[in-house]
């Protein structure tokens, strides 16, 4: 089975987190852990053996911290009401 890792990018495709990474600092900590989730997508998605738990915890600990920095950024773009 070929994996494609978010490292080694397809000819042509960018880098998943390249623009992400050129949003300021929240954006630049983002991709960096959008980075090390899409890391996990290939295996737990692939992978005939499941994922462990210590990597399935991981995984959904940085999209944790994703989605709670979206809604922070989120929150400071909107105006008050």
């Amino acid at each position: 089975m070929e994996r494609y890792w978010v490292s080694e990018p397809a000819v042509g495709i960018p880098r998943r987190s390249t623009l992400l990474s050129q949003a300021g600092a929240d954006g630049r900590q983002a991709a960096r852990q959008l980075a090390q989730l899409l890391r996990y997508k290939t295996p737990a998605q692939y992978d005939l053996a499941p994922l462990p738990e210590r990597d399935a915890t991981k995984a959904i600990e940085l999209a944790r911290r994703l989605v709670e920095r979206a809604a922070q950024v989120n929150a400071r773009r909107r105006p008050p009401s």
